[in-house]
C-alpha cells in the first residue's frame, strides 16, 4: 500500500464507528513505541478483534500492550470475547500469543491477502472466562518488563 492509500485509510477511520486506536507510548518519557487498535466491534455479539499492533523494533512493550488491550476490551468495553488474527507464517507473533496462555486457537484458510497472494492466519480467542486466567499471569509479566525497564 503506497503512502496516498494510507492517508486515506486514516481518513476513512476517523469515520467509523466502534474502532479504538492506541499510541503506545514509554511512560517515563513519553517516548512512541508502537500503536494497537481494537476495530470491528459487533455490539451485538459482544465480541471485536484487536490487532494493527506496531510495536518499535526492540521495545518490550509487547507484553504490557496485551494486557492493556485485553483490560480495555474486556474491562471497559464489556465485550464477551476477543480475537486477533496473524499471518500464519509470523512465528513469533503467534509464539508470543500462545505463550500468552491463549488455548483457543485456529487457522483460517486464505484469510489475507498480501498483494494479490492469498495467505493462512492464525486466530487466537480469549473471552471472558479465558481472560480470567490469563489476566494475571499477563499482569506479573508486564511488571517483571516494568521493573527491568526502570533498572536500565
Amino acid at each position: 500500500m503506497c503512502l496516498p492509500d494510507q492517508l486515506a485509510w486514516f481518513a476513512r477511520y476517523y469515520e467509523r464507528q466502534g474502532d479504538y486506536y492506541f499510541v503506545i507510548e514509554r511512560l517515563d518519557s513519553g517516548v512512541a513505541q508502537g500503536v494497537i487498535s481494537i476495530y470491528d466491534i459487533d455490539p451485538q455479539l459482544g465480541c471485536g478483534e484487536w490487532g494493527r499492533w506496531i510495536v518499535k523494533p526492540g521495545s518490550l512493550a509487547a507484553v504490557e500492550t496485551a494486557w492493556l488491550i485485553y483490560r480495555c476490551a474486556f474491562e471497559l468495553l464489556a465485550l464477551k470475547r476477543v480475537f486477533c488474527r496473524t499471518v500464519a507464517n509470523n512465528i513469533p507473533v503467534i509464539s508470543f500469543h500462545d505463550s500468552c496462555g491463549i488455548l483457543n486457537r485456529k487457522i483460517l484458510f486464505e484469510h489475507f491477502d498480501l498483494g494479490g497472494k492469498m495467505v493462512d492466519a492464525v486466530e487466537h480467542q480469549v473471552d471472558q472466562q479465558a481472560w480470567a486466567v490469563i489476566s494475571p499471569q499477563l499482569e506479573k509479566l508486564a511488571r517483571l518488563t516494568a521493573r527491568r525497564l526502570h533498572r536500565e
